[in-house]
């Protein structure tokens, strides 16, 4: 309805002569045919994407006449390619979502009662990019990990430990760890997280342990493979 409403708009000033809603409405209408198209390619593997693009190159190269739509069509492609070829290492699952899966909304606060769900879904899609994008698992968009190491550095120990407990229920084995570890929590509270899934009571205990060493100064990331 926003489209449609925002086409009228400018329909109607590009009718008066105004020429910047004219060039707006072009654009408009360049991003309404390549939409599918560029959808199609956020789904596609960077491997297979790379050989459509390799094997189109050479036909459109060879063809006697290439028709706008074959043009907008490849230079969709190839900016997807060049995109996730950027971003597949650092923004996994926001190349799925432009894909076309559901943008699922984090929660601000670390302890927030719908951080269990989110954490849920958002593990499963962050372990689709990877495969998909043949990429490292990475739970969270780039400004979702600053924010929320940020709030992990900052929150006690009680609060790191319910949220690593929340993650490790919530998520796979392999999530869980990849999440963690953007946060930057230490070893020791990732494997009270795990722990606590299990035994909370160990896990507590653990995570405490942790905390301990922190406020000793004696926590030099090696903490864990302590006997």
């Amino acid at each position: 309805q926003l489209v449609a409403q925002t086409r009228a708009t400018l329909t109607q000033a590009a009718a008066t002569g105004d020429a910047a809603s004219a060039r707006q409405l072009r654009e408009l209408d360049y991003v309404e045919r390549v939409a599918p198209m560029i959808r199609e390619a956020y789904t596609a593997s960077p491997a297979r994407l790379e050989g459509w693009l390799s094997s189109e190159r050479q036909r459109l190269a060879a063809a006697p006449h290439v028709t706008q739509e074959e043009r907008e069509r490849f230079d969709a492609m190839q900016t997807v390619s060049e995109t996730v070829a950027r971003e597949r290492n650092t923004n996994p699952v926001g190349l799925l979502e432009r894909s076309g899966a559901p943008v699922i909304a984090m929660p601000q606060q670390l302890t927030a009662p719908q951080m269990g769900e989110a954490l849920a879904q958002r593990g499963q899609q962050a372990e689709i990019a990877a495969g998909r994008y043949g990429a490292d698992i990475k739970p969270f968009k780039p400004h979702e990990a600053a924010g929320y190491k940020n709030a992990f550095d900052q929150a006690n120990p009680d609060e790191r430990f319910r949220f690593a407990e929340t993650a490790a229920r919530s998520m796979s084995d392999a999530s869980y760890e990849a999440a963690m570890t953007q946060l930057g929590a230490d070893k020791l509270t990732i494997i009270a997280g795990r722990l606590a899934a299990r035994d909370p009571a160990l896990g507590q205990k653990v995570a405490r342990g942790a905390a301990l060493m922190k406020q000793a100064g004696v926590d030099d990331g090696k903490a864990a493979d302590l006997k």
